[in-house]
């Protein structure tokens, strides 16, 4: 098994532990840069047999890309809606509303909102009623100035 890690991750806990274990253990690895926007990774890593990574999500959908298997822990339960059927009121949030990206209703006061699955399609962030609405509106517009007409 050789292991892909991203190299900016040292404020991550376990970091420094596994690249220790990798290190002791003499188990083949790479420390990679990801480059933003593109995908890609540097250096290049062709490695024959079973890869594993340890990063962003960037990284674990080069890996996809790549074909790399186990390649990463990401699966269709990286949702909170599962989260909350299987673990009910053992979930941090587990009381949180869960709505279309569209169909947020008027909040009074900050609230926090974040994708329900793992995928970044936008960061969790606390805002309030009129912030998002105008967020909101503006991806709508990107949206559709991004069709092909």
């Amino acid at each position: 098994m050789h292991w892909v890690v991203q190299h900016n991750l040292f404020n991550e806990p376990g970091f420094h532990t596994l690249l220790g274990v990798l290190r002791r253990g003499e188990i083949p690895h790479t420390v990679v840069k990801v480059i933003p926007f593109d995908g890609g990774v540097e250096p290049t890593v062709d490695v024959d047999g079973p890869v594993i990574v340890m990063g962003s999500l960037s990284l674990t959908r080069y890996a996809k890309r790549r074909g790399w298997t186990p390649g990463a822990f990401l699966n269709d339960n990286f949702d909170f809606r599962i989260w909350r059927e299987q673990l009910g009121h053992h979930l941090l949030n587990a009381d949180a509303q869960v709505h279309r990206f569209g169909d947020v209703p008027p909040r009074e006061g900050p609230f926090f909102i974040r994708p329900c699955l793992d995928d970044k399609s936008f960061s969790g962030m606390v805002t309030t009623w009129d912030d998002f609405y105008a967020y909101d509106v503006a991806k709508m517009v990107d949206a559709i100035e991004a069709m092909p007409w």
